[in-house]
């Protein structure tokens, strides 16, 4: 009988733990599902207060994105044709994360594929682990102004801190009208300096503008007047350094302001400018290999086309072989 007693005790303690152990288990994840459920409650809320923001500064950014995408893609779709950026010496101290070559100016002619470098290289501090917030200027958009390359940096460094769009949201957009063009500025330098003191060890911000010369003279002047403000001691909180990345061709309000800052000229960059056209120029001509099939051209032929268009291109990063297509 005590034999049997102990093995009806040891059973009933194995079912208590067994019960005990699926008890725990439950309650672990039930404490689980709580977590997931409020984090995507608070990225709810967070997402309608910035959408709010968005239109409390009457501002859609999807057309930049698009004009980043683009640029992006023309970059990808033809390797090697921007990879010696990343090799010169300028840009790699720029993108060194210590607190020298504050700005950086890429300059050159037209044509020369300054757009597509910059999203090159803003795709690549993205992937680096910087803080990038990024502007692409257009002949294409009409929103080329002062103001709107103010309300798209404004909105991309909120994206990247969520307690900063609850926090503008509450003291600045409930109930309030529209900021002008003065106090959006001075939102725009609080809020950097903000996100600078909310970080807990050394970081860097990357403002990155593309194609300043497609601007009107008063919007050039601002912009270099804010880049200077950025790297200067006024932006700079404990623990974070602001950077600044300009690309555009030369003019006298740009050469002027930025005379003094680093600068990155294409028209010294033949060399690589002539690898990146015949890179260009091998891919392409790879896509069209059956058309050339059937023009009947030898290998050898092919390869004058490739150093012919090369050498006609001078420096312009888009070689004229449409005439092939």
């Amino acid at each position: 009988m005590k034999r049997y007693e102990r093995l009806i005790d040891k059973g009933a303690n194995a079912r208590n733990i067994a019960e005990a152990r699926e008890m725990r288990q439950e309650i672990r994840q039930w404490h689980q599902e709580n977590l997931d459920q409020i984090e995507r409650q608070e990225k709810e809320e967070t997402e309608k207060q910035f959408h709010s923001i968005a239109s409390w500064l009457k501002v859609n950014d999807s057309e930049q994105q698009e004009l980043y995408n683009a640029l992006l893609s023309e970059g990808q779709s033809y390797p090697g044709t921007c990879t010696w950026a990343l090799k010169n010496n300028h840009v790699q101290l720029f993108f060194q994360k210590r607190p020298i070559t504050q700005a950086l100016w890429l300059h050159g002619v037209a044509g020369s594929g300054k757009s597509v470098l910059s999203a090159a290289l803003a795709n690549f501090a993205k992937a680096a682990g910087w803080n990038i917030i990024r502007f692409f200027c257009s002949r294409s958009y009409r929103s080329n102004n002062y103001e709107r390359i103010l309300q798209s940096l404004f909105l991309q460094l909120l994206r990247k801190d969520s307690e900063l769009i609850a926090n503008v949201y509450r003291e600045y957009v409930l109930g309030k009208p529209p900021p002008s063009v003065a106090a959006l500025e001075k939102l725009f330098h609080k809020i950097l300096m903000s996100f600078s003191s909310s970080t807990l060890q050394d970081d860097y911000i990357c403002v990155l503008i593309d194609g300043l010369n497609e601007c009107d003279a008063e919007t050039q002047t601002k912009v270099v007047h804010v880049a200077n403000l950025i790297t200067s001691n006024l932006t700079r909180s404990s623990g974070t350094i602001s950077k600044i990345f300009i690309s555009s061709r030369a003019s006298d309000i740009i050469s002027r302001h930025l005379r003094r800052k680093t600068k990155l000229s294409l028209t010294d960059e033949k060399c690589h400018l002539s690898q990146a056209i015949k890179e260009y120029t091998v891919q392409r001509l790879q896509a069209l290999h059956m058309k050339l099939e059937q023009l009947h051209l030898t290998r050898g032929e092919i390869g004058d086309i490739e150093q012919s268009i090369t050498r006609k291109s001078d420096g312009i990063l888009v070689p004229p072989i449409t005439y092939l297509t």
